[in-house]
């Protein structure tokens, strides 16, 4: 039941520091990306000391600075957010690549179908080529957490702040 495109807008934030010729890779792929409509790429620099701005400009990505003392993983990415235009929130970090082509469209079509639907988080692939301790992890991560597939997990509906608390840690970082 997906729908042929996604026409609401996007907008994918990007944290970064000396992202090097990775950023390159990284915005052509946003920009290649198929079935989704208007998509708003916001790059957050932290004070880089490699040009940033050309390659943003190059991919039409808005550039926004903060300074190195001001960078917070959290704190960011939410000035990044109050900045965004989009419809939709992506947020992802600089050296990381869209899977295919329909990476963006697939991380938005679960909103559609499922209009309560709060957050999404998509499983992070290691290249094979990677360190040993890297593969590990990752595989054990998603082992541990019971991710192996696709998973939907709906709190009750009184489900309070409360409640979350009083879950135990493993089961918490599982559901985000």
């Amino acid at each position: 039941n997906k729908p042929a495109s996604i026409p609401n807008s996007i907008s994918v934030i990007i944290p970064v520091h000396n992202p090097g010729e990775r950023l390159r890779e990284l915005l052509k792929a946003i920009r290649a990306q198929r079935r989704v409509g208007q998509v708003e790429i916001l790059v957050i620099d932290s004070e880089s000391t490699e040009d940033v701005a050309s390659i943003c400009k190059e991919f039409e990505a808005r550039l926004v600075s903060v300074s190195q003392r001001e960078f917070n993983h959290g704190r960011t990415r939410n000035h990044g957010a109050s900045l965004a235009q989009g419809e939709f929130l992506v947020f992802t970090v600089q050296d990381a690549l869209p899977v295919n082509q329909y990476w963006l469209y697939n991380m938005i079509c679960p909103f559609l179908e499922m209009p309560e639907l709060a957050a999404l988080s998509a499983k992070q692939f290691v290249k094979p080529t990677a360190d040993i301790y890297s593969l590990w992890e990752s595989d054990t991560r998603q082992r541990s957490l019971g991710l192996g597939k696709d998973t939907c997990i709906r709190p009750s509906p009184d489900a309070g702040l409360e409640d979350w608390r009083l879950l135990e840690g493993a089961v918490r970082r599982r559901i985000t």
